[in-house]
């Protein structure tokens, strides 16, 4: 890691594991909406302003996929929701929106029928992350989207796939995932243990 390069933050397994837990036991009066924006938010890697941008038109159930507008030169792209936790959150949430009779197009609405906002959506991220006693410098919603790089790049996914997923314009935004996990050269461990 160069001298003036941060370190990435990213939630552990446990820490993430702790995040999910307070949320899936919420019980107020959005719980299933927070939910839902959370699991989207992670599976996705979105920002928190992409999230408010998510319309309803966005979200395929034929395919079971979204459509993520990506922001700040980001490209955009459409991901297929396999994770059947969140595939069951969102499809909770969709119902609970339809009952609502609004006309507003925006997936992720506040109380007032309005896109969910930025200002709120930080607000949650550090309700829950205080509750699940996350570090206070992990309780910001990007960190979502950096935990799902350090994922991707430990399910073993190459660099290409991992620009794919996150949006990213520039390859190097993706690279630096893989320095996070040793699973991208699996194979290297395999010829060296038949050495052994």
């Amino acid at each position: 890691m160069r001298k003036n390069e941060e370190r990435l933050k990213y939630l552990a397994p446990r820490e993430k594991e702790a995040l999910f837990d307070v949320i899936n036991q919420d019980h107020s009066l959005h719980a299933i909406r927070n939910q839902a924006i959370f699991h989207i938010a992670k599976y996705c890697a979105l920002r928190v302003s992409e999230i408010g941008l998510l319309q309803i038109s966005d979200y395929n159930p034929y395919r079971n996929s979204i459509h993520c507008q990506r922001l700040k030169g980001s490209c955009s792209n459409t991901l297929r929701i396999i994770d059947p936790v969140v595939s069951d959150v969102l499809n909770r949430y969709l119902q609970i929106r339809k009952s609502l009779n609004t006309l507003s197009p925006y997936l992720f609405l506040s109380q007032f029928n309005a896109p969910i906002s930025r200002k709120r959506l930080d607000g949650l991220i550090k309700q829950y992350g205080e509750q699940a006693q996350i570090p206070p410098d992990k309780c910001h919603f990007h960190v979502l989207k950096h935990t799902r790089g350090v994922e991707l790049a430990d399910a073993g996914l190459d660099m290409r796939e991992i620009q794919y997923w996150l949006g990213h314009k520039n390859m190097a935004n993706s690279q630096r995932y893989l320095s996070y996990t040793d699973r991208q050269y699996e194979r290297i461990y395999t010829i060296l243990l038949k050495e052994l």
